[in-house]
């Protein structure tokens, strides 16, 4: 592949990001990251991202084009649905909850809902964002951009891309963070045949369309060349990376263990399997308690209406657990300095790797990770050697990994290190340099 940045012309590159700087969402930063670099070896770029409200200016040099996010079309909807659901609730399905008369069966009413449902979410909630989104690029077609970077979820933006390439003028990147079709984030709820049959209709359409598709994880790459062999080297792996410079050589204190979690619990970071364990260690024979912490920092007061403050306190180990709401990133930092393990939760997402994961190689700690070992995220900790892969639901597994880090860094005083040549491979710089092979490298 031949190099494109620094060897040729300025190229006018144009990216299309719901998410964009000063959003704070990991496609957020990869999509910026990429804008500065890109600004920063001279090429001029421009940006169509979401107007959500706040700073509206992007980085210096670089002309951000904010589409206002439109309203929702269905809640209206919704509420009149769920009106003629309960005028039409059987007395015997109102404790029951089952409103078809029979157990596992769908009622016409929560059919019609999940069918509503599965039409606002088809490619996502933010299609008329989109559709602002391809009148604001149509606008631009004067302009001959040499390359147009789509980037999603939302997924709807690729579709924008696809639509006004041909007036543009130019190459086009469609950037996939996460799966299209078949994401395993979908719940039933807004699931449908339709839905489905239209979204690999549009994949389709856009993927055997663009030049190059750049996928965040291995399992989104083996995903698309599954479905679409014929795009063979078209699909090209650019990890999500880390932006800040590694912590360096300091170590926490020696002689204790100090766990940290720092993000936000949802969706299947369930984290009361760890607790579980932890409860189990901290109450061991042979274990020292003061010797021993786990810190919660982030959106992670409760996880399934449970508050984790609450739950310690009951399992008589609140003294060894704290729970603290969101600090800013240079706080944060100092959480991290002190954390001896940084915990990682990853389960029942096999072909994503959360943003943690690279924080944690930047901050050379070493890691305890719930995920599916031969899984993406486990895949990565394993060759890294950055840590331990637990898998979700090993209780026993989980506690064992606790006894052996309490042996290794509270009983041995041991301390841990990645070589710095696996640190400095996954910085977003590194990354970046896979993106600069691409740009303007045409089909």
């Amino acid at each position: 592949m031949r190099s494109a940045v620094g060897m040729f012309r300025q190229q006018k590159i144009l990216i299309v990001s719901y998410h964009f700087h000063p959003s704070s969402a990991v496609g957020a930063r990869r999509m910026t990251a990429l804008a500065e670099a890109l600004r920063d070896s001279g090429h001029a770029v421009t940006v169509v991202a979401a107007d959500v409200g706040g700073d509206r200016a992007g980085p210096d040099g670089i002309e951000v084009n904010r589409i206002p996010v439109p309203r929702k079309l269905w809640p209206r909807m919704q509420r009149r649905i769920g009106r003629v659901g309960r005028r039409n609730r059987p007395a015997s399905g109102i404790a029951s909850g089952n409103t078809s008369g029979r157990a596992g069966q769908e009622s016409p009413v929560a059919r019609l809902k999940r069918q509503v449902n599965a039409l606002e979410w088809l490619l996502d909630d933010c299609k008329r964002w989109s559709f602002r989104a391809l009148t604001a690029m149509v606008r631009m077609r004067r302009r001959r951009f040499d390359v147009v970077v789509s980037s999603g979820p939302p997924m709807s933006s690729h579709v924008a891309a696809r639509l006004a390439r041909p007036l543009l003028g130019a190459s086009w990147i469609m950037d996939l963070r996460d799966p299209w079709v078949g994401n395993s984030y979908w719940p039933p709820a807004v699931r449908s045949a339709l839905r489905d049959r239209m979204e690999s209709y549009l994949e389709r359409r856009c993927a055997t369309r663009a030049d190059w598709i750049t996928v965040a994880a291995p399992g989104i790459g083996r995903r698309v060349t599954h479905r679409h062999p014929e795009l063979g080297e078209r699909v090209q792996l650019i990890l999500n990376g880390y932006d800040e410079s590694p912590a360096g050589t300091t170590h926490p204190p020696a002689g204790r263990l100090h766990l940290l979690y720092a993000g936000s619990l949802y969706f299947n970071r369930d984290p009361f399997p760890l607790l579980h364990a932890y409860e189990r260690l901290v109450n061991g024979e042979g274990v020292r308690r003061e010797a021993v912490h786990l810190t919660f920092v982030g959106s992670c007061e409760q996880w399934g209406g449970v508050r984790l403050s609450e739950w310690a306190e009951a399992h008589g180990i609140g003294d060894c657990v704290t729970v603290h709401a969101p600090v800013a990133p240079e706080r944060l930092n100092g959480f991290t300095a002190a954390a001896h393990v940084l915990l990682v939760f990853a389960q029942a997402q096999p072909e994503q790797i959360p943003a943690k994961v690279y924080e944690c190689i930047a901050a050379g700690r070493e890691m305890l990770v719930i995920a599916e070992r031969e899984g993406d995220t486990g895949r990565l900790v394993a060759e890294t050697g950055g840590g331990r892969v637990i898998e979700p639901g090993d209780g026993e597994g989980l506690f064992l990994a606790l006894r052996e880090l309490y042996g290794f860094y509270v009983d041995s005083s041991g301390t841990f290190e990645l070589p710095p040549a696996t640190v400095a491979r996954f910085s977003r710089s590194q990354q970046n340099r896979a993106f600069f092979e691409l740009i303007g490298v045409g089909r």
